[in-house]
């Protein structure tokens, strides 16, 4: 004896959505967590990049939650693209800081430089790219209009998160166990 029909049917599509979508996350992250431990050769910079990113995904989630209630079947995929787009900002920001300890600085002056020269070009990538998004909010199909809306506050929060919070933590790792420069 089984249940079968239009209903059971679309709620196995939705489920088998939702297995994809938790599936392609998973394998975004861990795609990106051994790109930057090969690039970086350190599982510090995977925390350092990751840890930022993390948190900025989640704040969109919240973020959509609070706006929405519910995310719907377009909307969900922003976790995989917030991954693959945050992750951008926190590598450059790393990446320099990286660049300017091998050239002798400390960590403070070298996040100073780092975020003062590069800080600017970031900024301004992921203005354009959440703006992008935020077009996105004046679609009639509502699907890519909350994409849109939760895309464009997690690149803000992906980069706020790159600015302040990858610092923090650099300055935090480095009173513990200071990192030696490439």
């Amino acid at each position: 004896f089984g249940l079968d029909g239009s209903y059971v049917q679309h709620q196995q599509r939705v489920e088998d959505v939702q297995n994809e979508v938790r599936g392609g996350t998973l394998a975004a992250v861990v795609a990106l967590l051994l790109t930057l431990a090969v690039y970086f050769r350190s599982p510090r910079a995977v925390a350092l990049v990751m840890i930022p990113l993390l948190g900025s995904v989640v704040g969109a989630l919240a973020f959509g939650w609070l706006a929405f209630g519910v995310l719907n079947i377009v909307t969900a995929f922003i976790f995989a693209v917030l991954v693959g787009l945050g992750i951008d900002f926190g590598i450059h920001i790393l990446a320099r800081l990286r660049q300017e300890q091998g050239r002798g600085l400390s960590s403070e002056d070298a996040l100073a430089l780092c975020l003062a020269t590069s800080g600017k070009t970031t900024a301004a990538g992921a203005a354009s790219t959440a703006l992008a998004f935020a077009a996105l909010s004046i679609a009639d199909f509502q699907g890519f209009a909350q994409f849109g809306q939760v895309a464009a506050v997690g690149v803000v929060f992906a980069l706020m998160g790159s600015f302040f919070v990858m610092p923090a933590l650099t300055v935090a790792f480095e009173r513990i166990r200071p990192w030696a420069p490439p």
